[in-house]
């Protein structure tokens, strides 16, 4: 990493193609070994390449973290594949549907953990119709189920006192 990044800018598109798997490598590692703020410095060098596993791996990362900008960093991932998929791009939609399904599920979870239920809710209920989805979909509605009741419970016991 330090040898590529130190020459950056004189590195070939191949030399540059090693310096951004390296800290896709470097990221994931830290990410695995839970040491997030290391992984996000080398992550944070390739989110910007179009490149779905390393959007994953950020995108994960930024959530490990806790870090506010998560859900903008999915939005903002989704409303690119949206602006630069069109109607005839139905193979490459294809392609591209685990890396959505990988999107929206994160995008559930970070919504679930900011208490935004009925919006994580919706997303949940599209997911069902897809295999893929359903059963994470229909435990995670499970969830939220259990959330509101809870809340509730609080709300009763809080209005008693």
């Amino acid at each position: 990493y330090r040898l590529l990044n130190a020459d950056f800018q004189k590195l070939s598109k191949a030399e540059r193609g090693v310096f951004f798997e390296v800290c896709y490598m470097l990221g994931f590692c830290y990410n695995e070994l839970r040491q997030y703020d290391r992984a996000y410095y080398y992550l944070s060098s390739i989110i910007g390449l179009n490149h779905a596993l390393y959007a994953q791996e950020y995108v994960n990362c930024m959530i490990n973290l806790g870090d506010h900008r998560s859900l903008m960093a999915i939005d903002s991932i989704l409303d690119d594949l949206r602006n630069s998929l069109s109607d005839d791009e139905e193979v490459l939609e294809q392609s591209l549907r685990p890396f959505l399904q990988f999107l929206y599920r994160r995008k559930s979870y970070v919504l679930i953990e900011l208490r935004r239920l009925d919006e994580a809710e919706e997303i949940l209920r599209q997911m069902i119709d897809d295999p893929d989805c359903s059963d994470f979909a229909l435990d995670e509605l499970a969830y939220i189920q259990q959330l509101r009741e809870k809340e509730n419970i609080n709300r009763g016991n809080a209005s008693k006192t």
